[in-house]
């Protein structure tokens, strides 16, 4: 029998249930804001109805609010140190929407082309048209960063095929925690490392024409803010005619704490796809959490809970060629999302130990030299040395990559797709 209920958010100590179709009402301050002790100061996203002006920031400067990021393409604001007498005022002002924490944000091969079926249909497609694979474009990857890499330049060229670098962390806009080289690898890697050597396995992600644009909002431990995320998503729009960015991906999520109709997250997003962008959102590792008797469903991070980007599951290919014997991978986040209890993921692709780009001396590369493979592993006169080139991971964060290289094929067989499309 159909259940007329389903989980929607997680709250304190438990899930809390709502009949099918039933929400909580859109208040203009989030819950954990409201719970917070009157004299605790927050650092805060405000959105507005219109794009903000020096009106609205001088109402907050009146209050003691302190101007922490602003955005040219997104109707919002971040203050820090705010007050809960100026929560009450934010909550007054017609020209609010909502109001909610800047929170925590965190980043959630040689096998993976033959299981999405890039070996040998897509690729032999292409190899006939006598075409580049998505050249003249450019994927945003907002993650930890991107070191440079031989396999990031052109196909046996040394010009980097990085067209943009900027941090919204620190001033290094460098990968120091490994996460972001890897996801840009299996988007659009090439592989100049093994391809002019004999080898036993080359690496290549779907896109290796396109071009690459670094917006670094996780840090050295892998974290970051929705205020940043937000700020390397405007960027990303303000950026699309320069080099043409048309996919972006998005390796990393948090919890989430409301309806994707009024997230921050999820809003910037939306701006993007607006924009004309293809927005690519990793679901989450969270399908092995049990706690509450969930089974893992109801599971799918911010922001891939908005319907209008595509949210990527991970399965595991079991290291062979044999798409037949593929599965979800047991710890892909699964839906429907909380509160709108929408479908979700969209799409699964591989994301279990898939090998890319190494980013060293990172600290994921640190914490787990041995996901380092051995030379021996792709090189036919390699050895048991740890290789300084390639590292392996698992989750969701890299199957985003491979939509997103994807994507980018479709888009560049014909430009006038849409993200919906």
């Amino acid at each position: 029998m159909k259940s007329n209920f389903a989980i929607i958010l997680k709250r304190g100590a438990a899930f809390l249930i709502l009949p099918l179709g039933l929400s909580f009402g859109q208040e203009k301050i989030s819950a954990d804001l409201e719970n917070r002790p009157a004299g605790d100061a927050v650092d805060v996203i405000v959105q507005y109805k219109t794009q903000p002006t020096s009106r609205h920031f001088n109402r907050a400067l009146g209050r003691n609010g302190r101007i922490k990021r602003t955005f040219l393409h997104i109707p919002a604001a971040a203050y820090s140190s705010v007050s809960r007498e100026m929560l009450e005022d934010l909550r007054s002002d017609p020209e609010v929407t909502y109001v909610s924490p800047d929170r925590e944000v965190s980043g959630l091969d040689d096998f993976t082309l033959k299981s999405i079926n890039y070996i040998p249909n897509v690729n032999n497609y292409y190899v006939n048209l006598n075409r580049a694979k998505a050249a003249g474009m450019a994927i945003a990857f907002v993650d930890s960063g991107i070191t440079p890499h031989l396999n990031f330049d052109w196909y046996l060229n040394t010009k980097s095929r990085i067209v943009y670098n900027q941090s919204f962390v620190d001033s290094d806009p460098t990968d120091r925690y490994g996460h972001g080289t890897h996801v840009a690898g299996l988007a659009l890697g090439m592989d100049n490392v093994t391809d002019p050597v004999p080898a036993t396995l080359s690496f290549w992600g779907p896109a290796p024409d396109a071009s690459i644009v670094n917006l670094k909002v996780l840090d050295a431990t892998g974290k970051g803010s929705d205020s940043g995320v937000i700020a390397a998503i405007d960027r990303a729009i303000a950026l699309k005619a320069t080099y043409n960015i048309r996919v972006l991906n998005l390796s990393l999520g948090r919890p989430v704490m409301e309806s994707y109709k009024t997230d921050p997250l999820c809003q910037a997003v939306e701006r993007a796809w607006k924009a004309g962008i293809v927005v690519v959102v990793a679901a989450g590792n969270n399908g092995r959490d049990n706690s509450f008797g969930n089974f893992g469903y109801g599971t799918i991070t911010s922001p891939g809970n908005d319907p209008y980007v595509i949210t990527v599951g991970a399965m595991n290919d079991k290291q062979d060629w044999d798409r037949s014997n593929d599965t979800i991978a047991t710890y892909s986040s699964k839906g429907p999302t909380p509160i709108d209890h929408i479908v979700k993921p969209d799409l699964v692709a591989p994301g279990n130990r898939a090998i890319s780009i190494q980013a060293p001396g990172s600290t994921l590369v640190s914490q787990y030299p041995l996901n380092r493979p051995a030379t021996s592993a792709y090189l036919v006169k390699g050895s048991s040395t740890a290789s300084p080139d390639f590292f392996t991971l698992s989750g969701t964060s890299m199957a985003a990559p491979v939509v997103s290289g994807v994507a980018a094929l479709l888009v560049d067989l014909d430009g006038t797709r849409t993200p919906d499309q």
